[in-house]
Order: C-alpha cells, then structure tokens, then sequence
C-alpha cells in the first residue's frame, strides 16, 4: 500500500519535505476512497492527518507557495466533508481559511492564471 511506504519514507527521511507532500497526498486520496456514509469518520481522520502534514510544511517553509496551496485544498476538502454532514459553520471557517490563503497566493504572483482558477474555485464553494 503506498501510504505505508509513504510513512516509512518520511520516517527514514524526515527532512525530506517532499516525503511528507507525497504523504499527505497519499492520505487525501485514501480518503477520498473512504467518503462514503458508512466510512465517513475514517475520510476525516485521513484528511485531518492530511491537512496537519500540510500545515507543517506550510509553517517550515513559507516560501513554497505549494505548501500553502495544498493547505487550501486540504481545508477545502474538511469543509466540503463538513458542508455534506450538516456543519455549516465548520465548513464556512474552513472555506474561509482556504480563501485567506489562495489571496495571498494571488497577491504574491498575479501573473500566475492558476493560482486566481483557484481562488475562483474556493469562492464559488460558500
């Protein structure tokens, strides 16, 4: 199972920041194979998991603007989670944080078409 070479990479390897990406990767997309109704609290345990991983690297190194990114998406995927269970203002405080981040995605590279699809993106979420 990829997620547990996943760990043991990021365990043999802890600097190596791109170990813990592809980990939080491998917990979203494990996830997303648990968002069912029946294994709902297991999807939120791997996207908190996810979303903590991400938050680590966006705090290590605030200069990638990838990190940030997928911290957005990791708080756009528990607000989602939450939106479907009924928790409005969990899913609001999520989306907003998402929003905060991808601005200041934008404001530092205007340039870059994505990361505004992006935003547009969590915008269209509330």
């Amino acid at each position: 199972m990829a997620i547990v070479i996943q760990m043991k990479l990021v365990e043999e390897n802890p600097a190596v920041t791109d170990f813990r990406s592809r980990l939080s990767d491998c917990r979203t997309s494990l996830a997303g194979l648990l968002w069912t109704p029946w294994e709902l609290s297991d999807a939120e345990a791997e996207l908190r998991a996810s979303l903590s991983i991400n938050e680590d690297l966006a705090k290590a190194s605030p200069t990638v603007p990838g990190y940030r990114d997928n911290l957005a998406s990791g708080h756009m995927n528990l607000s989602d989670l939450a939106r479907g269970r009924g928790g409005v203002a969990e899913a609001r405080d999520g989306y907003d944080r998402a929003i905060a981040l991808r601005e200041r995605l934008v404001e530092e590279a205007p340039e870059l078409p994505i990361d505004r699809n992006y935003l547009a993106y969590s915008l269209r979420r509330l």
